[in-house]
């Protein structure tokens, strides 16, 4: 009897060894929309820096190329960094000194699974791309006086349980397709974790017999 709960202690703390998870290196989540949040920020400095030159006295109409919710998305980023200048949306353009534009916009979510994921807690890689075209005309001359590409990649993993709290928030590019579970995912870890549990009761009513 002692041999056979030995024996069963050993397979659960092998199995149970093996569902453990590491864990993620960040433990604060950032939302997807905080990511694209920061990297919008952290790019619009080089916008920022040729306002300040043009002056706040200005009135400058952005104009954004890209689906409705990106527009929505972005004008209210520039408009939140810019709050002590005169910024209208294309709508309010009469009258303005300047056009800024972002063509050719293109938010991306990606999903993959990471090289480090684990049978428990899995992790996923998270990969937030944008993408997009800078420039600034002055409207008396028609000429850009300012010009420059963006493309901006941020990489990290987070809990797949944590999931719908990363893509909390009403815009759809917020959301990203996942991975494909292989058949070890789909077969094999289910039939671990039960296995485990089985074991588990086993020897639980076992050492109690005893």
């Amino acid at each position: 009897m002692r041999i056979n709960i030995l024996i069963i202690n050993i397979i659960v703390f092998l199995i149970t060894g093996l569902l453990q998870s590491q864990e993620v290196k960040d433990e604060v989540l950032k939302t997807n929309l905080d990511i694209y949040t920061g990297i919008f920020n952290k790019n619009l400095e080089a916008v920022e820096n040729r306002l300040i030159i043009l002056g706040k006295e200005k009135i400058y109409c952005v104009r954004i190329n890209g689906k409705p919710q990106i527009r929505e998305f972005v004008y209210s980023v520039v408009k939140q960094r810019f709050y002590n200048y005169k910024i209208v949306s294309d709508l309010e353009a009469v009258n303005s000194d300047y056009e800024i534009f972002f063509d050719d916009v293109n938010l991306s979510t990606r999903y993959s699974k990471a090289t480090s994921s684990v049978l428990e807690n899995r992790i996923l890689g998270r990969q937030i791309e944008v993408l997009y075209n800078n420039r600034i005309k002055f409207l008396k001359t028609d000429s850009v006086i300012f010009k420059n590409s963006i493309r901006d990649i941020n990489t990290d993993e987070i809990y797949f349980e944590k999931l719908s709290d990363a893509e909390r928030g009403e815009y759809d590019f917020l959301k990203g397709k996942l991975p494909e579970q292989s058949f070890f995912e789909k077969a094999l870890i289910p039939g671990i974790v039960i296995l485990a549990s089985a074991i588990t009761i086993i020897s639980f009513f076992a050492i109690r017999s005893k």
